[in-house]
């Protein structure tokens, strides 16, 4: 069961494609039931490969190169070390 409106239109098609895939072959119609759910069920190959990429290929090490340049710390001596409104 859903808890928040996100997945509400998934989980109503993927009810239908289930209860079809259970209602045809009763009716003679259409597939077997186990091949017709297997058919409509999500596989979530793209979300699967987003989260295997997010685990072995994050690496840190440009982003500390970035942080220590030298324009990095003149940016962050203004943003953090800067009086502002007095003037000498």
């Amino acid at each position: 069961m859903p808890r928040s409106a996100g997945g509400i239109h998934s989980s109503w098609r993927h009810g239908w494609a289930v209860g079809d895939a259970v209602a045809l072959p009763l009716r003679g119609e259409g597939w077997p039931a186990e091949a017709a759910a297997a058919r409509v069920a999500p596989r979530f190959r793209s979300r699967r490969a987003l989260r295997w990429a997010m685990e072995h290929l994050q690496v840190e090490w440009p982003i500390d190169l970035m942080l220590q340049s030298g324009a990095m710390q003149r940016i962050a001596e203004q943003s953090y070390f800067h009086r502002q409104g007095m003037r000498v």
